[in-house]
């Protein structure tokens, strides 16, 4: 279980990192959260021998990319490719982070 904490903290401390090293960058700190939140997620299951939910989180994902390039056709006409995977990027993030708040929140 540790490893599941270990895995947010060093992705926390690796954004950290990043920050002091970059700090005029063009991407955000938080960029590489999502890798380190998915991570900790699969172990997360393999620890509590819980069935993943990943697949269900990326169909999520995936149908929430959909809408938002079809919102994002809509509300531009001219879609940059850097914007959109900006975008996608983003929700990527934010998904990530509320598998992890659901995972803890259904094994409380």
């Amino acid at each position: 279980m540790t490893l599941v904490f270990g895995w947010i903290i060093l992705g926390l401390i690796v954004t950290f990192i990043l920050g002091k090293f970059f700090p005029k960058a063009q991407f955000k700190k938080y960029d590489l959260l999502p890798i380190f939140m998915i991570l900790a997620v699969h172990t997360f299951c393999q620890v509590t021998k819980i069935t993943p939910f990943l697949p269900f989180g990326l169909f999520f994902y995936i149908l929430g990319a959909i809408f938002l390039i079809i919102w994002a056709s809509f509300q531009q006409k001219n879609i940059s490719l850097k914007a959109t995977l900006r975008m996608l990027w983003d929700l990527l993030t934010l998904t990530s982070i509320v598998w992890i708040i659901g995972l803890f929140i259904i094994n409380i």
